[in-house]
């Protein structure tokens, strides 16, 4: 039976979008959700502070849309979803292949601008 203790996803840059912050006016999915110059990082981990490999799906906000997908490092967590635009918003969905843990997701996330 699976446990149903949550994995953390950490952030550590990135804010949650305000209330007023705009999206785009049109959008045609993966075509508009591509090619940008802003990034949303983070780190995937089990309680307590444990970094595991995990699978990353980053979602557009606007339209719903799957943008990128890519497994967190084995030995940091990390993940790195790069070339977006930043005048947008992201969902990061973290699932558990392992069953252990159930998925969890972070919404409204801003990129910030790629060095």
């Amino acid at each position: 039976m699976a446990s149903y203790a949550p994995t953390i996803a950490t952030f550590p840059l990135q804010k949650r979008a305000g209330p007023g912050r705009r999206q785009f006016v049109r959008s045609v999915g993966w075509l508009v959700n591509s090619g940008g110059r802003g990034r949303v990082r983070g780190a995937v981990q089990v309680k307590p502070d444990t970094p595991v490999a995990r699978w990353c799906y980053l979602y557009c906000d606007r339209d719903h849309m799957l943008v990128q997908v890519q497994r967190s490092d084995h030995t940091t967590g990390a993940f790195e979803f790069q070339g977006l635009h930043m005048n947008a918003t992201y969902t990061v969905v973290v699932f558990d292949d392992t069953g252990t843990y159930r998925a969890e997701a972070h919404d409204g996330l801003v990129p910030e601008a790629m060095p």
